[in-house]
C-alpha cells in the first residue's frame, strides 16, 4: 500500500534532518513530513565528525573556505539563515567555540544527534529506516518514491542523500542514480578533504613526522591554492589540514599535473633563508654535512631535504665544502620543497565528496529548474568547504532553506 506525505526528505543524514524539521516547523500541524533512512538509524555519519566530538560549525563564514559551482547562491543562503549556534540554541544544546569552530558544549558528538532527534520526535516526523529509495519519479501533483519494499507519494521532495565519501556510513553515492534517469547534471566527484599521495621514495623517512609550513598546490604550474598550517607525513602521502584544504582542488588527476610545494620557513623571504643559511655555513663549516639543519628541522627532515636536493652523497662532506651556488639553490629548495601528486585517498578516507548537483540545475532555492518541488541540500550539491565545520555549515544552512522553501511552496498550493 502507498503510503502519502506532503513532504518527503530522502536522507537522514545532517542536512536532511535539519530540512526535515525546518519543514515541519513552517508547514505546521496539518503538513507531514517523513524521512527516508537507508541506514538502520538516522545521522551516523554526524557522530564520526570532529573525531567524536564533532565540530558542528564555524563562525566565521567566507566565500575563500568554499569551492564549487553553487557558491554565489550558497553565500546568498548564509546571509539569511540563522547562525548555526542558533539552529542548535533553539534545540536546547549549547555550543561552545574553539578558535571559531564550534562544538557542543559536552564535547561529544552525540550531544548534537540526541538534540536533532529529540527535536524530529517532538514535532512527530515520521521516520522510515532501512528504507533506500531507488526509484524518484515526478508525477502530476507530487513525486512517487520507491524502494524494494515500499512506495511513497509526496507532494515535494528534499534530496538530501549526501555524495560518496564515507561508504560505511551509507553515503556511496547510488543515490545519484534515481537523479541521472531525471536527466539532471552532475559534476564528476572526487574524494575531499582526504591525504594526497606522491611518491614512496619522497616522504617514506618521514612517516609520523608533523610540521608547520605555508602550503602552494600548483596545476599545470599554475598556482591553484595556498594554506598554511601543520604536514603529516605518511609512508606513501602527506596528510593534514592544510593538505586536506588542498584535496578538494586536485579533481583533474587523470588530466592535469598537480605538485605541492612546502614553504619551511614561510615568515621569511628568499633573501633572509640565503642569508641564514650563510650564517650556518659560517657557524657550522667544519661539521659533517648531516649537521647543516640540527636545531632548525627534525633531523631526519634535515636529512631528507639534503638528500632530496642531491647534495647529501655517499662520501663523506663537511658544511664548508658547499659552493654558493649550492647554497642559493638550497634556500629556493626551503621555500618550495616540491612532491608531485600521484593520487588522492579513497572513499572511505574522504570526510567529504568534490563535485554534484550544478549550480545550474537549482534555483535560488535550490529547487529543480526541470521538476518543481524537487529540492537539493547538502553534500549532493556541487559546493564543498574546508576543513573546520564550514561543510557541517552547509549542511544546516541548506537543509533549513530547503526545508523551509518546500513547506511555504506546500501551504501556497493549499491555501
Amino acid at each position: 500500500m502507498q503510503k502519502q506525505y506532503h513532504i518527503a526528505v530522502i536522507g537522514g543524514g545532517a542536512s536532511g534532518l535539519l530540512a526535515a524539521i525546518a519543514a515541519k516547523i513552517e508547514g505546521g500541524a496539518d503538513c507531514s513530513v517523513v524521512i527516508l533512512e537507508r541506514n538502520d538509524r538516522i545521522g551516523r555519519k554526524i557522530l564520526s565528525t570532529g573525531n567524536g566530538r564533532c565540530n558542528l560549525g564555524n563562525t566565521v563564514i567566507q566565500k575563500e573556505n568554499y569551492s564549487g559551482s553553487l557558491l554565489e547562491k550558497a553565500f546568498a543562503i548564509f546571509q539569511q539563515a540563522p547562525k548555526t549556534e542558533d539552529y542548535f540554541r533553539q534545540m536546547g544544546l549549547i555550543c561552545r567555540e574553539e578558535e571559531h569552530r564550534l562544538y557542543p558544549h559536552c564535547n561529544h558528538a552525540s550531544a548534537v544527534l540526541d538534540s536533532l532527534r529529540l527535536q524530529v520526535e517532538l514535532y512527530g516526523i515520521a521516520v522510515q529506516c532501512d528504507c533506500q529509495i531507488q526509484n524518484l519519479i515526478p508525477k502530476k501533483h507530487g513525486f512517487l518514491l520507491q524502494s524494494d519494499t515500499e512506495s511513497y507519494f509526496a507532494e515535494q521532495v528534499i534530496f538530501a542523500c549526501g555524495g560518496y565519501a564515507a561508504p560505511a556510513l551509507g553515503t556511496d553515492g547510488s543515490a545519484y542514480a534515481m537523479l541521472k534517469d531525471l536527466k539532471i547534471a552532475i559534476r564528476p566527484c572526487t574524494p575531499a578533504l582526504c591525504f594526497l599521495k606522491t611518491k614512496t621514495e619522497l616522504v617514506r623517512a618521514l612517516k609520523g613526522i608533523r610540521l608547520l609550513a605555508k602550503v602552494s598546490l600548483y596545476e599545470n604550474g599554475v598556482l591553484k591554492r595556498q594554506e598554511r598550517g601543520e604536514v603529516q607525513f605518511t609512508e606513501q602521502a602527506l596528510s593534514g589540514i592544510c593538505i586536506f584544504n588542498l584535496s578538494a582542488y586536485c579533481d583533474k588527476l587523470s588530466h592535469a599535473t598537480y605538485t605541492v610545494a612546502l614553504d619551511l620557513l614561510p615568515d621569511w623571504d628568499l633573501e633572509q633563508v640565503y642569508a641564514f643559511l650563510w650564517e650556518l655555513y659560517a657557524l657550522r663549516g667544519t661539521l659533517p654535512i648531516e649537521e647543516f639543519f640540527i636545531g632548525i628541522f627534525q633531523r631526519r627532515v634535515g636529512l631528507q631535504i639534503l638528500k632530496q636536493y642531491g647534495i647529501l652523497q655517499k662520501e663523506p662532506r663537511l658544511i664548508a665544502s658547499c659552493t654558493p651556488k649550492e647554497i642559493k639553490q638550497l634556500a629556493s629548495f626551503l621555500k618550495a620543497w616540491k612532491f608531485p601528486v600521484i593520487g588522492k585517498g579513497d572513499w572511505k578516507n574522504a570526510q567529504i565528496s568534490c563535485g554534484g548537483i550544478i549550480s545550474e540545475e537549482v534555483s535560488a532555492d535550490l529547487e529543480s529548474i526541470r521538476y518543481p518541488g524537487l529540492y537539493f541540500s547538502g553534500e549532493a550539491l556541487d559546493l564543498q568547504g574546508d576543513c573546520g565545520g564550514y561543510n557541517l555549515n552547509w549542511a544546516w544552512a541548506s537543509g533549513w532553506w530547503t526545508g523551509t522553501h518546500a513547506a511555504k511552496e506546500w501551504k501556497q498550493k493549499h491555501d
